[in-house]
């Protein structure tokens, strides 16, 4: 275990609790926002809030004890997403934790953040860190995109050791009886960019939909967000234009439809007779879904889900697609 990083994380971890509202990191939530619109203020610090939760020296000391120490100065690549603020930073920390010396490749709508963080963490202790515009020479790589460009990683990367990461969606499981306080977070946190954002939703046959409408209502205030609502409006007007059914929560449009995959400001339900039906989609789409957001007391025994409003609260190791970061390092 290298002590520096582990000061290093810890450092930071601190300093986002201590001055997360203060002079450095307010200006640069101003150019995240110039860099990327849909950063906004709230969203940016929401995530380094979370990101904070995994920089405490037990969190990372019990995380890194999991796995052999043996890895020494591998040279890794990350290409990062930059759907939601900082997205690419639990690579980073693992990264750093499995003692590789890194070359960022950053995204072009998330390029503030992530320098920001190595910045103030590298004040403690120096890492091995750089920033590149092309990564090159390298032992093993972790990139993550859009579907499209996953076709290309898999390609152009297939000779190195590599964790190659498409577009996911999440869905949640509602029954008669399930307290969903907290859902309204698994869906419109980050405007519902991320790829654990509830995008589909099982309700039972009956389920008086009313009460997912004044959960969602705390999230009425991004309609003010102009892009957001630009968003709404096109694809209201595209549903009116073709002639299919929606009920329509004033800033989301609910659409009965079976498909994880949903345009911003559009939420798609089934409900269902059984909840057999649910756990056959689930099977179906596996590699296709990041989480199952349920109640702790979900019927589904069979899969592993996340409580009602901790979609966007990952811990360390809770790894992208299910694939173990750590032990993927470990082997290289």
């Amino acid at each position: 275990m290298n002590k520096n990083i582990i000061e290093a994380l810890v450092f930071l971890g601190k300093d986002i609790k201590e001055n997360i509202d203060k002079e450095h990191y307010l200006s640069m939530y101003e150019k995240a926002r110039e860099n990327n619109a849909w950063f906004l203020k709230e969203n940016i610090q929401y995530a380094l809030e979370q990101i904070s939760l995994w920089l405490k020296e037990d969190v990372l000391e019990k995380f890194v004890s999991k796995y052999p120490s043996s890895i020494k100065n591998k040279n890794l690549a990350i290409v990062c997403a930059g759907n939601i603020p900082a997205v690419a930073f639990q690579d980073i920390v693992c990264g750093l934790m499995a003692n590789c010396v890194l070359q960022v490749k950053l995204s072009s709508v998330d390029g503030v953040i992530i320098p920001f963080l190595v910045e103030r963490m590298s004040v403690k202790n120096s890492l091995p860190i750089s920033f590149v515009e092309k990564v090159k020479n390298f032992d093993a790589i972790i990139a993550t995109g859009s579907n499209n460009s996953a076709l290309y990683f898999e390609s152009y990367f297939k000779k190195y050791p590599h964790i190659i990461r498409k577009s996911r969606s999440s869905l949640a499981v509602v029954t008669k009886q399930d307290d969903i306080t907290g859902i309204e977070d698994d869906v419109f946190m980050y405007f519902g960019m991320g790829c654990r954002n509830v995008s589909l939703i099982f309700l039972p046959l009956g389920y008086d939909v009313e009460k997912l409408k004044q959960r969602f209502k705390k999230y009425a205030y991004i309609s003010d967000f102009h892009k957001y609502k630009n968003n709404y409006d096109y694809h209201k007007a595209l549903l009116i234009m073709n002639n299919i059914s929606f009920e329509d929560g004033d800033f989301f449009l609910l659409q009965n439809k079976e498909d994880l995959h949903s345009p911003i400001s559009v939420i798609n339900v089934v409900y269902y007779k059984d909840i057999t039906q649910v756990e056959e989609f689930v099977s179906q789409h596996k590699e296709e879904l990041q989480c199952v957001v349920a109640d702790k007391f979900s019927p589904l025994s069979k899969i592993e889900t996340v409580p009602f409003g901790l979609a966007q609260k990952p811990r360390l190791d809770n790894f992208a697609d299910g694939v173990n970061t750590m032990l993927f390092l470990a082997r290289v």
